[in-house]
């Protein structure tokens, strides 16, 4: 059973149109807001005046300078119904991603400053500004990045299986047996019937607080409550038949790389090119011996060497960050997770053809 398409997306993200910038992780800003709109703003279904929306958040502002927590005050004021769900958090941005009188407010202020209300086309936020690292930090604590192995039986909803719900189970226990010895589910025993869900070929999958279908109510329970690179110990019942979960790291950097294509490449991002995978390989690794004997090439051998489009003039930076369930290949996502900032990894090999990487963050 798959929920998901079984192909990534990621040939269009990174084989896509140019995007001039240098390699270096663009600047990102985080900040949490209290949002309160009026009739005529923009995207607003509120009747209030601009004065009464004034009025209230003024008393939003007043009641964090007491003392009450964020989460708190956006619950009760904050008409941002997306962001409330975390409290007001908005993430990680580009300062162009906002109404620009709110990304002033945000530059403006220091980190951990609390300022406002300020007025945007939105209506009146009360903005903190937060630092990347505790940005992160609270990314990560909002989500649960899992792998979930199911085994259906004959009659739970979508199953197509035949096996009773009591011969799922066992095989569901022997697989807690098997990921106790192997921490690894694409090791799995294939007799033992388990099928990745939620993600194809046991690619890592990221749950969000808030966020969870109702008919995942039960795994997404049950994925937050295990601690990162923790695994299910015993079956957990739902509606689809027997899980067992595997909760991730979650991670969030920028990845400059280069890749060799070849003509073996399943997605066909190879087209026309003549060279095999072997190939490949093979000038995939000369690219590598040159950024181990002078790692100050990177932009010379990117150009050399990279067959993405206009790698050049972008140093391979790729222009979104790579974090788990990202729409990328899941050797790509899991190379990245392990190289510290500023590592350079070994050959990757994807469905598009043989990869560097260059974590920028």
């Amino acid at each position: 059973m798959r929920f998901l398409p079984s192909v990534f997306v990621f040939a269009a993200a990174v084989l896509a149109a140019p995007c001039a910038v240098d390699a270096a992780p663009p600047v990102e800003y985080a900040a949490r807001h209290i949002l309160v709109s009026y009739r005529g703003a923009e995207r607003s279904t509120q009747t209030r005046t601009e004065t009464q929306a004034r009025v209230l958040a003024d008393k939003a502002r007043a009641e964090l300078d007491a003392g009450k927590t964020f989460a708190e005050v956006s619950h009760a004021y904050s008409d941002d119904n997306v962001s409330d769900k975390a409290g007001g958090f908005l993430g990680l941005f580009a300062a162009n991603g906002m109404d620009p009188l709110f990304s002033a407010a945000v530059i403006g202020a220091k980190e951990g400053e609390v300022v406002g209300p300020i007025r945007s086309n939105f209506g009146f936020h009360v903005i903190q500004r937060l630092s990347r690292a505790t940005a992160v930090e609270m990314l990560a604590a909002d989500r649960a990045v899992v792998r979930v192995a199911l085994f259906a039986w004959k009659g739970a909803t979508r199953s197509r299986e035949s096996r009773s719900k009591e011969t799922a189970l066992d095989d569901a226990s022997r697989a807690i047996t098997a990921l106790a010895a192997t921490p690894d589910f694409t090791k799995l025993p294939a007799e033992i019937g388990a099928m990745p869900m939620l993600a194809p070929d046991w690619a890592e999958t990221t749950m969000r607080h808030g966020f969870v279908k109702p008919s995942l109510a039960t795994i997404g329970a049950a994925a937050f409550a295990l601690k990162e690179g923790a695994i299910s110990t015993k079956p957990i019942e739902t509606e689809f038949g027997w899980v067992i979960i595997g909760r991730g790291r979650y991670f969030r950097c920028y990845i400059a790389h280069l890749v060799v294509l070849h003509k073996d490449a399943p997605n066909g991002a190879g087209q026309g090119v003549k060279r095999n995978k072997a190939e490949a390989k093979v000038r995939c690794g000369e690219a590598l011996a040159k950024l181990k004997a002078d790692p100050a090439s990177w932009v010379k051998v990117v150009g050399e060497y990279s067959e993405e489009s206009d790698a050049a003039a972008r140093e391979g930076m790729l222009p979104v960050p790579v974090e788990p369930g990202a729409q990328f290949p899941p050797e790509f996502i899991e190379a990245a997770g392990k190289m510290a900032p500023g590592a350079t990894s070994e050959l990757v090999e994807t469905d598009l053809g043989w990869h560097i990487l260059r974590r920028l963050n």
